[in-house]
């Protein structure tokens, strides 16, 4: 059975204002990404493809991506949306490397920059390590999303990014 998730809204829940920056970001991607695996390190980039669609009736807005990570396959999926009874963006994320098993859920906001960041958390060595994502609409076919890992003693190291050209 297949559920087009598309076109299900229900009035009351009707997407605001507020969620215009997300419904700008549908749409096929591909670009260069960049994951630290040592800070100090100078990676090569790789490439990732991504499909940002509106869900629920525009509510939320799905983001599937594929690419790699150290040579392996790596895939991963993003939710966004503003949630209107808590009155702040929210993100919950799950991929093929960085979190295992686990899912993330991170409340967001926009930045100074225009960007909305997202901030996390994920157990690691039995401490809470955070980690912020970042996403910027640069313009209408440009998009960075960008990633910040920060250990437990607060010390911020860049982790990833990803620079997505609008396709079609």
């Amino acid at each position: 059975m297949s559920i087009e998730l598309a076109a299900v809204a229900t009035s009351a829940f009707a997407p605001g204002e507020a969620h215009a920056p997300l419904l700008a970001l549908a749409g096929r991607w591909s670009g260069p990404t960049v994951t630290w695996l040592d800070p100090s390190s100078n990676p090569p980039a790789t490439h990732t493809e991504a499909e940002i669609q509106p869900i629920l009736g525009g509510r939320v807005v799905r983001a599937a991506y594929t690419g790699t990570v150290a040579t392996e396959p790596h895939a991963g999926e993003f939710l966004l949306t503003f949630d209107q009874n808590e009155g702040h963006f929210a993100m919950a994320w799950v991929d093929s490397f960085h979190l295992g098993t686990g899912l993330m859920f991170a409340p967001g906001g926009p930045t100074g920059d225009g960007a909305l960041a997202f901030l996390g958390s994920y157990a690691c060595g039995g401490e809470r390590w955070g980690w912020r994502t970042s996403i910027r609409l640069v313009d209408a076919n440009t998009v960075i999303v960008s990633a910040t890992n920060i250990a437990p003693d607060g010390t911020e190291h860049r982790a990833v990014e990803t620079r997505l050209s609008r396709q079609g």
